[in-house]
């Protein structure tokens, strides 16, 4: 039976995508897959918040019910 190679792991430098300020983190890696692009950046999503106008709140917003405030729903909108 052959024996199965294992695989080197080294404790190295990456950056981090989801950083601005190019500080260089630590962790452990296996050898061969030391220069690929860190595997978790992929999840590092920016969500587009939206906006409104006075008018719009006015126009669109107000006439759907009274369950939501506009200090309510600014707040939301805050928060995202």
């Amino acid at each position: 039976m052959k024996e199965r190679e294992i695989d080197k792991w080294i404790f190295t430098k990456f950056n981090n995508p989801a950083r601005t300020d190019d500080h260089l983190l630590n962790h452990w890696t296996k050898k061969k897959e030391e220069n690929l692009p860190y595997p978790f950046g992929k999840f590092n999503r920016q969500a587009e918040v939206i906006t409104y106008t006075d008018d719009e709140w006015t126009s669109v917003v107000e006439p759907l019910g009274d369950e939501w405030s506009r200090l309510e729903t600014d707040t939301l909108i805050d928060l995202c």
